[in-house]
């Protein structure tokens, strides 16, 4: 409100910079009900109705393909977004196939598994297999080697900004240096999906710990990444932020969940995502009222939170909302398993 209020009068506001308005809005509401329902026949019908429509996009996609490089994006116009919830979808069918042994889990989840790789979106692929991995190391109550790997990404994306901040400084990439200037001065033969991994570490990545540097505790504004040529006015290192005029409302972000709310909302911000997520975690490991859609949650839960390290994805609606209206109807069939608990003890 502070950065712009008229943006809270603008649609376009909601569909690109404030879209994780729309993803969490569910979670205002519906922990206040309760209803006890068949929450597993509900999620199996949304499954047949998804995976059913999907399949008929895809063999449209097939007949239509233009090249071999061609992505699916289903009803999505970006192959991450695809990708994301096309790994939710895998995710469910997973656990229906380990729970019931099923060949139409089985076939479902194998088919999904297909889509998901048509989409060539590598971050929702790698979020869904850590994911179940993680999902079998809870099992096993070995979460030690979840935190293990989780923390080894970070060491590795460190590394990388640790090399790639410094360049992104020295040649303005973004403001002044185009970043596709830079990406062929080091690799004339580079290929649209290596320049998408340079586009990340030189340019997507920095320019979220640029704001970050600048306004470490409150950030620079919600809605700022984007905003560009930056015109940053305050205290450089306390507290600054994006005095642009014309505020920009697109998709571009830092390709990074926590580093795009470290860049806007600061430390405050993030620790406040990180709240978020503790809650939602503990949530869910301590409800077992019905252990299937548990089993959905978690994997989807560890999904978003590595694919948020590709992509801009915890705040995404066509990643986060489907697990967070999940979560959702899973808060109101525990609320009201708990009331007839109460009422029958």
């Amino acid at each position: 409100m502070i950065y712009d209020v008229e943006s809270l009068f603008n649609f376009k506001f909601y569909k690109k910079d404030g879209s994780f308005i729309i993803s969490f809005a569910p979670l205002l509401i519906f922990p206040f009900l309760y209803l006890k329902f068949n929450i597993e026949k509900l999620l199996k019908a949304f499954l047949i109705f998804a995976v059913s429509v999907y399949t008929l996009l895809f063999l449209y996609f097939s007949m239509n393909k233009v090249s071999v490089l061609s992505s699916f994006r289903g009803l999505f116009d970006a192959h991450n977004a695809a990708g994301g919830f096309l790994s939710f979808l895998t995710g469910i069918c997973f656990v229906f196939w380990r729970k019931n042994k099923s060949y139409k889990y089985f076939f479902a989840f194998l088919l999904c598994v297909f889509m998901l790789l048509q989409t060539q979106s590598r971050g929702s692929l790698l979020g869904l297999i850590l994911g179940i991995v993680f999902f079998y190391f809870w099992r096993q109550r070995l979460m030690l080697f979840t935190k293990i790997i989780i923390f080894s990404i970070i060491a590795v994306q460190v590394s990388i900004l640790i090399y790639s901040y410094p360049i992104y400084k020295k040649y303005n990439i973004g403001q002044g240096t185009s970043i596709y200037e830079y990406i062929y001065t080091i690799d004339k033969s580079v290929d649209g999906k290596t320049a998408n991994i340079y586009i990340r570490a030189f340019d997507n990545w920095p320019k979220g710990l640029e704001l970050f540097f600048n306004s470490p505790i409150l950030g620079t504004g919600f809605g700022s990444l984007n905003d560009t040529p930056y015109d940053l006015k305050g205290v450089p290192g306390l507290f600054s932020y994006n005095a642009k005029q014309g505020k920009v409302f697109d998709s571009a972000h830092a390709h990074h969940s926590y580093i795009h709310v470290l860049g806007e909302q600061g430390l405050l911000g993030f620790f406040a995502l990180l709240a978020i997520m503790v809650c939602m975690y503990n949530f869910i490991v301590n409800n077992k009222q019905n252990q299937v859609v548990q089993s959905i949650l978690f994997i989807s839960f560890f999904n978003l939170v590595i694919m948020s390290f590709t992509e801009n994805r915890f705040t995404s609606p066509s990643n986060a909302l489907p697990f967070v209206i999940l979560l959702c109807l899973y808060i109101i069939y525990v609320n009201g398993s708990k009331k007839e608990l109460a009422l029958n003890g």
